[in-house]
């Protein structure tokens, strides 16, 4: 279900009986939880699977001031991808996360290197904002330098000391 009317949602939920459905709208994650969807489906998913777990994890203990930050960080996070092209920044930070490449087809826009630079900052920020922990993408953050450009098998970066994920793999130089 990918509208943004979680009250039609339980409409059709209520109507299709046992079926499940799924919301599809990333940033309506907490109304979906509260309406009752079985599961989700959605991009951002991807890239920060430990915000959802925690979303999940604060709407199963009905922590909704909780539930709420980790929505507002979700949203905050879209708006920042869509300011850089949504998918060029979404596959460029699944690379990050060595789970595929930036690269998109001609006509999509794969992000310049300029432009995923400003991302990272602009993620950066937001991380600073919200005191981000835990997250894996967040946590590989390095604005001085790319975590790709490193040659790096140190719990920081030897070369500005930014902290790097204990789990990394050596990266090497391209």
């Amino acid at each position: 279900y990918t509208l943004p009317n979680h009250y039609e949602m339980k409409l059709i939920k209520k109507k299709i009986g046992d079926k499940f459905v799924f919301s599809g709208v990333d940033e309506m994650i907490a109304s979906a939880m509260i309406s009752d969807v079985d599961g989700a489906i959605g991009s951002t998913y991807n890239v920060v699977p430990e915000l959802f777990f925690d979303m999940r994890n604060a709407y199963e203990n009905s922590d909704i001031a909780a539930l709420s930050k980790d929505n507002e960080i979700d949203v905050k996070l879209i708006n920042i991808m869509y300011r850089y092209s949504f998918m060029g920044s979404l596959k460029y930070l699944l690379e990050r996360l060595r789970l595929g490449t930036r690269y998109l087809r001609i006509p999509n826009h794969t992000l310049t290197d300029g432009e995923a630079d400003a991302l990272v900052s602009d993620l950066k920020k937001l991380k600073d904002e919200y005191d981000i922990m835990g997250m894996e993408l967040f946590s590989s953050l390095c604005i001085k330098h790319d975590k790709f450009k490193l040659q790096c098998t140190q719990r920081n970066c030897s070369r500005c000391g930014c902290p790097v994920p204990r789990s990394h793999p050596p990266y090497i130089s391209r």
